[in-house]
């Protein structure tokens, strides 16, 4: 019983230590919002939209899920090695965003065309700012894996301050403007990197050789995830591109602030994942077996996200007459559907590292194609007739991705066991 006090004990603090700071840089959006809604015209907040969009699909590529293998490997493979892969996740993660701007650069017209947008600026500082949070999150998992609790606040505070303190100073001159806060974006993140540079992670000399073996052995891990991630994030962003591309960007608008504000249930989602992930590593590092602890900690978890999310619910058409104008109001026609799939994916979220710790990532990337294709299916075939169509289509592919995640641990586990 002491065992299991401390044990909770110590997953308690850690949810408190990183998930405060975590929770905050999660909400700023949303903490943004009322000013964004109300400073940029409708056509900038959609475009502000589609930029996110193409941060959210561009992740998968450009990060390439290399912060999951830091985690998991740290104190194994990456023993005392961790700089020297920044380095080269650095140096990798650069090369690819070169060469998708390149690809950008040459081809302008037909992104413009297709993303609706005005400049072909938004999609580079999309991948600028990939890169940089990229590069910002290497630094978090190495302060997670470390338990550096104190540098994990530091640099999240750092970000919350600086983009917030900014946003606020160019509202006051009365110049803030889509492309201002792009900049903003840009400029919280490298602070945020060199900080972790000069006080934390000293990258030195012999850190800066291209290791040819560390590179082979991080893709091979990371090629299921990253295109595991890259459908997810279809599974994410297409329903914008099409409510874009069909019915405008009023309506994108409109849909793309609702999920924001809706998003607090996901975001409380993470801040619980950012504890319960290292722990189930830990746990299984030795032994595959789920003891009555792990599911004693999984249904606890589990009933604290149901009581949040029928508060959230309650309190939702309040929060949209508090952060939103008056010409953002039709989403509280279908804001439901977006709590409803925020629960299941939290859900998700506490199953899928078993199936990491289980060697299992290939199947995270079938359940994620099957998804992404039922989302692209459905949202073509549906989501022209209205953008309350698209949240529930969002709702449906959350409930089909937990489902059969959860058959897949079961069955993952059922032949560990076998063997």
């Amino acid at each position: 019983m002491v065992k299991i006090s401390n044990s909770f004990k110590n997953i308690f603090n850690q949810l408190i230590g990183y998930g405060f700071s975590q929770l905050i840089v999660i909400l700023l959006p949303i903490i943004l919002l009322p000013i964004l809604t109300r400073t940029l015209s409708i056509n900038e907040f959609a475009d502000y939209s589609i930029y996110k969009t193409i941060v959210a699909l561009s992740t998968p590529i450009i990060s390439f899920s290399l912060s999951t293998y830091l985690l998991k490997n740290f104190y194994h493979e990456l023993k005392n090695k961790e700089k020297k892969f920044i380095v080269n996740a650095f140096f990798f993660s650069s090369i690819v965003t070169m060469l998708i701007s390149l690809i950008s650069y040459l081809f302008p017209n037909i992104l413009i065309k297709i993303l609706k947008i005005d400049q072909l600026e938004v999609l580079l500082f999309a991948y600028l700012n990939t890169l940089l949070f990229s590069i910002y999150t290497l630094f978090l998992s190495v302060y997670r894996a470390k338990s550096d609790i104190k540098e994990f606040l530091i640099s999240n505070t750092l970000i919350i301050t600086i983009m917030l303190t900014l946003v606020t100073f160019f509202l006051f001159l009365g110049k803030l403007n889509l492309r201002t806060v792009l900049i903003i974006h840009s400029f919280s993140y490298l602070a945020a990197i060199i900080y972790g540079l000069v006080k934390n992670i000293k990258i030195e000399k012999i850190d800066l050789e291209i290791d040819n073996s560390l590179i082979k052995n991080f893709l091979q891990f990371s090629i299921p995830l990253a295109l595991y991630s890259l459908f997810m994030q279809l599974v994410a962003g297409n329903d914008r591109m099409i409510i874009n591309f069909y019915l405008g960007k009023k309506d994108l608008a409109i849909y793309a602030s609702t999920f924001q504000l809706a998003f607090g249930v996901s975001a409380v989602g993470s801040v619980l994942q950012l504890a319960w992930s290292p722990y189930i590593f830990r746990k299984l590092k030795d032994s595959h077996e789920i003891d009555s602890k792990i599911i004693q900690y999984f249904f606890l978890m589990i009933l604290f996200m149901l009581f949040f999310c029928f508060a959230y619910y309650l309190f939702f058409p309040t929060l949209v007459k508090l952060f939103l104008p008056k010409e953002y109001f039709d989403g509280l026609s279908f804001f439901i559907w977006f709590i409803l799939a925020g629960f299941f994916q939290v859900i998700y979220w506490m199953v899928n590292p078993f199936l990491i710790t289980y060697e299992r990532n290939y199947f995270l990337l079938y359940i994620s194609i099957i998804t992404a294709l039922i989302s692209l299916i459905l949202n073509l075939s549906y989501t022209k007739y209205g953008a309350e169509n698209a949240a529930i289509i969002y709702f449906i592919c959350w409930f089909i991705q937990c489902f059969l995640t959860i058959l897949s641990v079961y069955y993952a586990k059922k032949n560990l066991s076998n063997n």
